[in-house]
């Protein structure tokens, strides 16, 4: 039997909650969604490099340095959306864009789509530079599609994590 603490409950939630936020409003409040997002993304990547430091003993360290990171990463993506909006809807398309021609690729299961290396990278690179470029240029279906995607990420990861179903 798998035991879930306290933590896991509320991180959860809050990502569930997260989730719903982005789902829903995150069209129409992208900066606060931004923000949020790039807090999240901030705070995992700041606790999985520090759970592998000697930091590990102190979590009290480990948890406000990673949420202050996380705050600073929020800050820094809503400045860049403010400031050089055109190449970070551009970036995010690539990273939508890359994520796809993955996901695309694991559809074959046991047999491989695509046999040569060089092939798969081209195909990897053309499309997300295909949605890099479509992400600039059709800015609003673009962010409804991204935030909703995100959040319903946000929703199951919630679910799988204070659950562990």
């Amino acid at each position: 039997m798998i035991e879930v603490t306290w933590e896991d409950g509320v991180f959860g939630g809050l990502a569930i909650l997260g989730g719903l936020f982005l789902c829903f409003a995150g069209f129409r409040l992208f900066k606060p969604a931004v923000f949020a997002s790039g807090t999240f993304l901030g705070y995992i990547l700041m606790y999985s490099i520090l759970l592998n430091t000697d930091a590990k003993d102190d979590q009290v360290a480990v948890v406000m340095g990673s949420l202050g990171f996380g705050i600073v990463c929020g800050l820094l993506l809503v400045w860049m959306v403010v400031c050089v909006a055109k190449i970070v809807l551009f970036l995010l398309g690539f990273l939508a864009g890359f994520t796809l021609a993955i996901y695309i690729m694991s559809w074959s299961g046991e047999t491989i789509l695509i046999e040569s290396t060089g092939w798969r990278w081209g195909m990897i690179v053309a499309l997300s530079l295909l949605c890099g470029i479509l992400a600039v240029f059709v800015k609003k279906f673009f962010i409804i599609a991204a935030t909703a995607w995100y959040g319903s990420f946000f929703v199951f990861y919630g679910k799988e994590n204070s659950l562990f179903s």
